[in-house]
């Protein structure tokens, strides 16, 4: 019998009833033991880096010690306390350490590195004391952890022995490390508020624990059942245990240094461990009490087992980011090798060291990286590892990228094996250094003894008294003396008598202390009567306690310097003369060009007044017109840029009407800028002087060249010129002048050539709009000779703004009363003289003159001051001259100078 839909219902929902606790119940037990696993592997992990940390800080303080030992055990030939003392306070200031003191057999301190000389220090009641004098085969030794009397810290002492030429106890060689050294590493470490990180001695004494807990600092735990079952067998397999100290229960892993009686614990509560999983069961019982909501609490509880596996794997990698961050930080090339040809992981170390990247490095081969002398040597140090033997250190050369080889001083350790080929983690520290100055010591003297005999300056030791007790062979080349001759003498016997004050000076000094060492040109006489320039490099010698005992001097000559300086003069000179003829020859070519352009400019112009002028003769005067406009530009430029490299650029202050300049300034270059339809805008701040005193003629140059050349490389747009105060100081006001158009812009590529001369922002634009390249770099000479400062901003196609400011004083008030508004307006014909030297200046100012209605009469250049002594001739007289200022700016002031002339008429 088939049965029906209720009774299938109810069969699927108990079977949901029953199958869902039950998928539930077995869910969390594995989430349980899953979370406990892992809280194992996290603290192993822990112990083992936090071991690492610790095997290599001991490991460097063991290298110091061992190091100071023999130094300080020699009987004859050993070192000055106070050399100890200096070596010793170096190696604290490199390592971190917090002393190092050297303990004679009675138990007094003779060497500490922190003061000198040394403290009394009592520690006779020290344990590592008594234990390395007792025990003549001592190794390093840890002691307990002591309160200083001097400085209140807890410090940990390790010490090593000193045993004398014979082998009798000498005394002991110690350095105190700060527990803060290992705490400040273990709080970067994040495993949780209940975990716990520390340090032990392998009797069962707590050296350093993080979070601190001081009162149990230096207790020995050796009774404990924890140390009892693990410690002694170096079992660091992940255990379960409650604390001593606060009773939290919490998963220990322990690290086993091999070369130190120490071990590391990293301790993670049972609490932080298992939160998570309290969460999720807490949510997966609740899903599972209803029945009806089975499906959708299902899919809840689905969702949320995704999100805790999410932060239970960011928290894996957080953890391996942990581990990563040591070993990406250490100045050390750590390398994973899972067997000796493949690198699974490289530190990025290997780029400060051997200049691969970690990808490149990983990739090469390992005949590729090792010298090929040594290449047997590591393979045979890497086939070597075994559990009895799991570490192994080993100096050879690995190849640079650049082609040269480093000395490496690698650390093999054995950490595991996979199909029977050994993993490695390999440490490397470049000792290229080290291995240098060992050879560089051992080739010292050697070099030493040939360098006074083979060095091309004369070498020479002197007494107190400047007498020579040493000279090298080179005083035959310089003085034509053997050395056995110049010894017993003094230098004060041979050297120019202009030229002994100076060496004296610098003896006094080195006698009295104040300096070290000095150099000092003079001459020396030499053999065959003549001088000869020298100079002497002077280096004062002292003895340990500070006085002086002699002086070293090394002399080497200085005539064909001396010869190529007296050369370097005269050269400098010829230039100075070239660049000023140069000068001169553009000056004057820029006038005589002039001459004859102003010209073609008046008549020009006259040509475009005449009426019933074709229009195909008026196209060509407009041409003529525009080409002359260009060519006096660059006539102009030249000019004014040859006088500024010739240092004659002159700033002539005078009183002026800021908004009159800047008027004028914009009415010249309206008209082509309405030509091209451009929009030409004004703007004033409402705070600036009406008066101002500087250099109108220059400022009206500048503001020329910057509204010209907005014009010219805009299409399409506007131009605007905004004035306003900066600022004030010392009673200058600091006006800056802004001109921003809509033009094509500067590429970026190109902006570093604006401002120099001869120069554009593309050679294409000299082609396209004309110019020398000159205006800019003009524009910066001016405005820097008075004292202020020109820039600019621009894109490509989205405009330019060119500013520039300048510091001027405000114009008294009666002086700026006095200034007149505008040229007088009552013009009436009179009877005039015209003077020229040049005759088609003087033709062409008569026509303009007679054009306006005057009687002119003309004469050579010098007439009018002959008839004006004289009395006689016209009552008015004016000169039309290449070389009026009126006529030198450009095109556009040439007209307004006409102006003038004509105004000039009528008064």
């Amino acid at each position: 019998m088939t049965p029906g839909p209720g009774t299938i219902a109810r069969i699927v929902a108990l079977a949901l009833g029953v199958g869902i606790p039950a998928f539930v119940g077995v869910t969390l037990h594995r989430q349980y033991e899953g979370e406990l696993a892992e809280a194992g592997t996290r603290a192993a992990n822990t112990a083992r880096a936090i071991e690492q940390h610790a095997a290599r800080t001991f490991e460097i303080i063991d290298t110091y010690l061992r190091a100071v030992a023999p130094l300080v055990g020699r009987r004859d030939g050993g070192l000055s306390t106070e050399a100890i003392h200096a070596a010793l306070h170096e190696q604290i200031e490199r390592s971190r350490l917090y002393n190092i003191v050297i303990v004679d057999r009675d138990e007094h301190a003779t060497v500490e590195g922190q003061t000198f000389p040394a403290r009394t220090l009592d520690i006779h009641d020290r344990d590592y004391f008594r234990a390395l004098r007792d025990r003549p085969t001592g190794g390093l030794l840890i002691g307990d952890p002591v309160t200083g009397r001097l400085s209140g810290k807890v410090l940990i002492p390790v010490a090593r022995r000193i045993d004398g030429p014979d082998g009798s106890f000498a005394g002991i060689v110690q350095a105190t490390v700060d527990p803060e050294r290992f705490e400040s590493v273990y709080a970067g470490i994040d495993n949780g508020p209940g975990a716990g990180l520390s340090l032990w001695r392998s009797d069962g004494t707590l050296l350093v624990r993080s979070p601190p807990l001081p009162a149990v600092i230096g207790k020995s735990f050796a009774d404990g059942e924890n140390y009892r079952q693990h410690v002694p067998v170096r079992d660091d397999k992940p255990f379960w245990t409650t604390a001593m100290t606060d009773g939290v229960e919490r998963v220990v892993a322990l690290g086993f240094l091999d070369d130190y009686p120490l071990y590391v614990a990293a301790a993670l509560s049972r609490q932080d461990a298992l939160a998570g999983w309290r969460r999720s069961a807490l949510v997966q019982a609740s899903v599972a009490g209803g029945l009806t909501l089975v499906l959708v609490a299902a899919l809840l509880q689905l969702a949320r087992e995704f999100e805790r596996r999410r932060v239970a794997d960011a928290r894996i990698r957080a953890s391996e980011e942990r581990y990563r961050l040591l070993a990406e930080n250490t100045n050390d090339l750590i390398v994973l090798k899972p067997s000796i040809r493949e690198r699974a992981y490289v530190s990025p170390a290997v780029r400060s060291i051997l200049g691969w990247g970690p990808e490149e490095y990983a990739a090469l081969a390992p005949e590729d990286l090792i010298h090929p002398d040594e290449m047997a040597e590591v393979t045979a140090v890497y086939g070597a590892l075994s559990p009895d033997r799991p570490q192994a250190s080993y100096i050879h050369r690995l190849r640079h990228r650049d082609g040269h080889y480093v000395w490496i001083e690698s650390v093999f350790r054995l950490v595991g094996r996979v199909r029977g080929d050994p993993t490695v983690v390999v440490s490397g520290r470049d000792v290229t250094g080290r291995i240098e100055a060992d050879r560089a010591l051992r080739d010292s003297e050697a070099r030493l003894r040939l360098v006074s005999e083979a060095a091309a300056d004369m070498i020479t030791h002197m007494d107190r008294s400047g007498r020579r007790l040493y000279v090298s062979p080179a005083s035959r080349d310089l003085l034509g003396y053997e050395p056995h001759e110049l010894v017993g003498s003094s230098p004060r016997q041979m050297i120019h008598a202009e030229d002994a004050a100076g060496l004296d000076q610098i003896l006094s000094d080195m006698l009295a202390g104040t300096r070290d060492g000095g150099i000092v040109v003079n001459r020396l006489r030499h053999r065959d009567g003549r001088w000869v320039w020298v100079e002497s490099s002077l280096k004062r010698l002292r003895d340990p306690s500070g006085v002086t005992t002699g002086f070293v001097s090394s002399v080497r000559n200085v005539e064909a310097r001396k010869a190529g300086e007296a050369a370097l003069v005269a050269a400098r000179e010829g230039a100075e003369r070239a660049s000023e003829a140069k000068g001169e020859f553009l000056a004057a070519m820029s006038h005589e060009i002039r001459t004859p352009l102003n010209s073609v400019i008046g008549y020009g112009d006259l040509l475009l007044g005449e009426p019933g002028v074709p229009p195909r003769a008026r196209l060509h005067a407009e041409r003529i017109r525009a080409a002359r406009a260009a060519l006096l530009t660059v006539v102009d430029d030249i000019l004014d840029f040859s006088k500024i490299e010739a240092g004659q650029v002159e700033i002539t202050p005078r009183p002026f009407a800021l908004r009159d300049l800047v008027d004028n300034a914009s009415e010249m270059v309206r008209g082509p800028a309405e030509a091209k339809g451009l929009a030409l805008s004004l703007s004033f701040a409402e705070d600036l002087p009406s008066h101002m005193l500087g250099d109108p003629d220059r400022l009206t140059q500048i503001l020329l060249n910057l509204l010209g050349n907005a014009c010219k490389f805009t299409h399409a747009g506007r131009v605007d010129l905004e004035v306003r105060a900066v600022g004030v100081t010392d009673g200058r006001v600091r006006l800056l002048f802004r001109v921003d158009d809509t033009g094509v812009g500067v590429p970026a590529s190109r902006k570093d050539r604006l401002f120099r001369k001869f120069s554009q922002a593309d050679g294409s634009i000299s082609r396209d709009f004309g110019g020398t390249g000159l205006g800019l770099a003009i524009c910066k000479a001016l405005v820097e000779a008075m004292g202020g400062t020109i820039g600019f901003e621009s894109e490509a196609g989205m405009g330019s703004t060119f500013w520039f400011e300048v510091a001027l004083p405000p114009a008294p008030r009666e002086v700026a009363e006095r200034q007149p508004d505008g040229p007088t307006t009552g013009r009436v014909p009179r009877h005039l003289l015209l003077a020229d030297d040049v005759e088609l200046n003087r033709e062409l100012a008569y026509e303009i003159l007679t054009r306006a209605g005057h009687v002119v009469d003309t004469e050579g250049g010098t007439v009018p001051l002959r008839w004006r002594r004289s009395g006689r001739g016209p009552t008015t007289s004016c000169s039309w001259t290449c070389r009026c200022r009126c006529s030198t700016v450009s095109p556009r002031r040439a007209r307004y100078g006409r102006r003038r002339v004509a105004r000039r008429a009528y008064r």
